[in-house]
């Protein structure tokens, strides 16, 4: 089921004459899937690349993209850069909504034939542009000033669907069970629950930029951003198997009445600056540092808003407070260096790096339905440092290398961003930070023989990747996943015309967890009989051996 079949085609024309650059650009992909790739924690005693899952859940996405950048030379002053594009995505998708619903308690799980899947169409509009000026002049000084705008549109439309209930609910059987409450139910569709969002987030900013140099060596550079971003989002939701959802949807119609339809909206806006120096000592080694300041923009949870007061019944929504989340801003500091050694035969970086955030944007969950949202988290600090090397040991023989290390924690206590339905949603002052490593690394060698005029590469490549929380502090129901190394390795015929290689991912077949779908306090439960599946583990990729050619003409 967690096939992946990708189509891509990029294709670009450009022109070029004296002091004039243009090209143009259309891409478009195509994924298809019919599954996640995630076992379910062998709930029924299934294998690691087993799902327990009820549906299949395909999914079709498809993207376009065209774009336009332009280079003019405006006389030995600067050069101009237009850069625009446009991008379109639609998707459909199938999601299996069964254990939502045995979580949420609605008792469809009386019915002994339960099951639920959702349908999906979304779409996405985008239109990007840039304009700016890079100074061209020569001297002690240079510039770059520009201007940015971001345009997106996002709909959706999504409809849950029980096969089989409606029928069930009004027979006898049913009537009894239900106490007539789905008296007079016709929805041979099976539609339980509609639901619409529709959201639009505009953005704009001016950017400036100056670099001095007192001396060859030495560069000082400042610059600064003013931002601003207005985001909004309406939606609509009704249960058209409710005695009143079917008074204003009655079959076949599903069509969300004005009375069902929220909408709000969020802004905000802001500078940014840095200030960056660097001193090149020799042509073998150089030192900098830099101090800056950085946002996120903020936006809307792409969630149906909540009428209210709540009406009785199934609430999938946001909550004033959960509809938007709003930007998280950072004070940021790097100290690095770059240097050779042995005639060039050793390269490395190094660099040491602080991030304090103020209003950090996390995963949270909505009290109505629990689906999940990005909220703000109050303050948090990173602290790091990143290395890499290349080694040239031999003419024939190389070596490359980086490790990073990264504490990120929280320094502020947030009550309830996490799962109301996981016990207490608080977290604490100096819980660690969720999807990130403490420690993580790589490691390739690379030998390389002489073939006649061609040659033969050989590439072995290990990659380290440490425990990731799934939650801050791994609170409700959140868990360390244990940390792997995965292995690849290629033999590679290369001449000036084709390339042929030979690959293994994941040479030794390691089974590792990359991911979670909601959390342990999910894990087993039981309701009215029906088993619980919602909690899935996501699984790297396992052994991969195949062939890969590129030919250039």
């Amino acid at each position: 089921m967690n096939f992946e079949k990708t189509f891509t085609t990029r294709n670009q024309l450009g022109i070029t004459v004296p002091g004039f650059n243009a090209y143009l650009t259309y891409a478009f992909q195509q994924t298809k899937t019919d599954g996640e790739q995630a076992n379910t924690n062998g709930i029924f005693g299934e294998g690691k690349y087993e799902n327990a899952a009820r549906f299949l859940t395909p999914s079709n996405r498809k993207s376009q993209l065209i774009s336009l950048e332009m280079e003019a030379e405006l006389g030995d002053i600067a050069q101009a850069v237009w850069a625009s594009a446009i991008t379109k995505t639609r998707g459909n998708a199938v999601g299996d909504v069964t254990n939502l619903l045995l979580e949420l308690d609605y008792d469809y799980e009386l019915f002994p034939a339960f099951a639920g899947y959702t349908t999906q169409r979304t779409k996405r509009t985008q239109f990007n542009q840039e304009l700016r000026l890079v100074s061209t002049h020569g001297g002690p000084f240079s510039w770059v000033v520009g201007g940015f705008f971001n345009y997106q549109k996002y709909r959706s439309n999504s409809v849950e669907t029980l096969p089989g209930f409606a029928e069930f609910a009004a027979s006898p059987t049913g009537s009894a069970i239900y106490g007539g409450y789905y008296d007079g139910l016709v929805r041979p569709d099976g539609a339980e629950y509609v639901s619409f969002t529709r959201s639009k987030t505009e953005e704009q900013a001016v950017f400036g930029e100056l670099t001095f140099k007192p001396t060859s060596k030495w560069q000082i550079t400042g610059g600064a951003r003013y931002f601003r971003y207005d985001t909004s989002i309406t939606g609509g939701a009704d249960t058209p198997m409710t005695p009143s959802g079917r008074r204003r949807m009655p079959y076949p119609s599903l069509e969300i009445a004005s009375s069902r339809i929220r909408s709000g909206a969020a802004s905000d806006d802001g500078f940014v600056w840095k200030a960056n120096t660097s001193y090149t000592f020799s042509p073998q080694f150089m030192a900098y540092a830099t101090y800056s300041t950085g946002y996120r923009i903020g936006g809307v949870n792409r969630v149906v808003p909540c009428i209210q007061p709540l009406p009785p019944g199934q609430n999938l929504c946001a909550l004033p407070n959960e509809l938007t989340f709003g930007p998280d801003k950072t004070k940021n500091i790097e100290l690095g260096v770059r240097g050779s050694l042995l005639g060039g035969r050793l390269t490395g970086t190094l660099s040491v790096f602080q991030i304090k955030w103020d209003g950090i944007q996390l995963q949270s969950q909505t009290v109505n339905g629990n689906i999940g949202i990005t909220a703000n988290a109050g303050k948090a600090r990173s602290r790091g440092v990143d290395f890499s090397f290349n080694a040239r040991v031999t003419d024939q023989f190389t070596l490359r290398g980086n490790y990073s290390y990264l504490d990120a924690k929280l320094t502020e206590t947030v009550e309830d961003l996490l799962s109301p339905y996981s016990g207490s949603g608080t977290v604490f002052d100096g819980d660690r930070l969720p999807g990130s490593t403490k420690n993580s690394g790589a490691l390739s060698a690379i030998y390389t023989v002489p073939v006649g005029d061609n040659s033969l590469a050989m590439n072995w490549t290990s990659t380290y990747t440490g425990g990731i929380l799934t939650s801050p502090g791994a609170r409700a129901g959140g868990e360390l996943l244990p940390s792997y190394v995965l292995h690849r390795a290629s033999v590679t015929y290369q001449t000036d015309v084709w390339d042929l290689s030979i690959f293994a991912n994941n040479i030794f077949d390691k089974y590792a967890i990359s991911g979670v779908a909601n959390d342990l306090t999910r894990a087993g439960i039981v309701n009215d009989g029906q088993l619980y599946r919602g909690y899935a583990r996501g699984v790297v990729q396992p052994r991969v051996i195949g062939v890969e050619g590129r030919v250039k003409f």
